[in-house]
């Protein structure tokens, strides 16, 4: 699954990377005249993608793929505006876009296979788990 995603968003980077122009300009333009958060056909494509992959058992039962392909679809929004937002681009649009996925995939809390170290792990990240 990590695979596809990456390879996923290392295609729209070389895409955007190699035409910044025409990307600069469309995406003014969809800003402008659509809600490309609201129903994006990107989240339903990744939305789909995921779906397939989580009735192979490579998602948990408890993803919600439309979710997922939400979130994985305005992170690539977000960071392609962030990008396409300065003259120069400010940073590297590909390691965003994997950060991204790695987000989505890995989340943002320590995880504790364990239940025994629970404890333990909820303490080093000063989190209540």
């Amino acid at each position: 699954m990590r695979e596809i995603l990456e390879r996923y968003m290392v295609e729209l980077a070389k895409v955007s990377t190699q035409t910044r122009t025409e990307t600069i300009a469309l995406m003014g333009a969809a800003m402008h005249s659509t809600n490309v958060l609201g129903s994006p056909a990107l989240a339903h494509e990744l939305a789909g993608l995921l779906r397939r992959r989580q009735e192979a058992g490579e998602l948990t039962d408890a993803t919600d793929p439309d979710v997922a392909g939400l979130m994985l679809a305005a992170g690539y929004f977000a960071t392609l505006t962030a990008w396409i937002d300065t003259g120069t681009p400010a940073f590297d649009l590909l390691e965003r876009l994997l950060m991204t996925v790695r987000i989505v995939l890995d989340g943002i809390e320590p995880r504790c296979v364990d239940q025994q170290l629970m404890a333990g792990c909820r303490s080093q990240s000063g989190g209540t788990g």
